[in-house]
């Protein structure tokens, strides 16, 4: 039997997009998730989340969660953040190592973050290797779980960031440095099912932000991170925490849509690949 080709919603919305411009596109593969759309600036390229708009060095940094920190969180707030480099990584990568051990980095966690404190992978995405941690046990299985060679999720870096309270967290889309659209990631009626991204929870819904005085007060607060960088297309993670602050989490610039798309429609999504195809 035929197997179905398996398109990713967002080279779908970019298909929509070259038809409603009358740009003529191409397909490199059977599932249809690698196109290039020519348009009247040349021709445009997309596979499955990636875009041609982002530079690779604004992909690089959105990457690594650590940099991302390190190169922002002095222009704008974000959870106070501590890379450890795997104890037991290679002996070529011995100079970035600044503990023996994962004992030494447990206790290390212990002594410079209140507890409960969030220990994630560097490199990770989607909520993978994600753990809130109440106690110093905690944080050992945590790394033990990052720092496991043996396993798909393995990262040499491992993180701990300060754990905040949140009362609402958005996922603001921004192309070009402008935002297109936000929506909030709303869990109050989802069920936690052991991912800690909020989306990841049963019957999490993604909930169009329509007001525009709230997306005034998050462009207001972005945008010391667009006079730092330029942004073609990426999903920025912020939130408002109990106390009325918002805080930027990370940079994604492969933004995936489908979560948007089940609560809502593709309308939104069209519309901003036709403006990065004219862009």
């Amino acid at each position: 039997m035929d197997v179905q080709p398996t398109q990713c919603l967002n080279i779908a919305c970019v298909e929509k997009a070259a038809m409603a411009l009358g740009f003529s596109y191409s397909f490199f593969d059977k599932n249809k998730n690698f196109i290039e759309v020519k348009t009247p600036y040349g021709p445009k390229t997309f596979i499955n989340c990636t875009s041609p708009a982002n530079q690779s060095d604004l992909v690089r940094l959105a990457e690594d969660k650590e940099f991302t920190y390190l190169f922002l969180s002095s222009h704008i707030n974000m959870p106070r953040t501590i890379g450890y480099f795997d104890p037991d990584a290679l002996a070529e990568f011995d100079q970035y190592k600044n503990f023996h051990s994962q004992e030494d980095i447990a206790i290390d966690i212990s002594h410079k973050f209140e507890l409960p404190v969030i220990i994630k992978m560097n490199n990770g995405s989607q909520g993978r290797n994600v753990f809130k941690c109440e106690s110093i046990n905690d944080i050992r299985r945590a790394l033990k779980k990052i720092y496991n060679k043996k396993s798909k999720n393995y990262d040499y870096v491992a993180l701990a960031q300060e754990f905040v309270l949140i009362k609402t967290e958005y996922r603001v889309v921004v192309l070009n440095n402008q935002i297109k659209f936000a929506y909030e990631k709303d869990i109050s009626r989802a069920v936690f099912t052991g991912n800690l991204s909020p989306l990841h929870y049963e019957n999490a819904q993604a909930v169009l932000v329509t007001d525009q005085h709230r997306l005034g007060e998050l462009a207001s607060f972005l945008s010391p991170v667009f006079s730092k960088l330029k942004i073609g297309l990426a999903g920025l993670d912020v939130a408002e925490t109990t106390n009325g602050k918002f805080v930027l989490f990370e940079l994604n610039t492969q933004p995936g849509f489908s979560a948007f798309d089940h609560d809502n429609d593709d309308k939104l999504i069209v519309e901003l690949y036709k403006k990065l195809l004219q862009s």
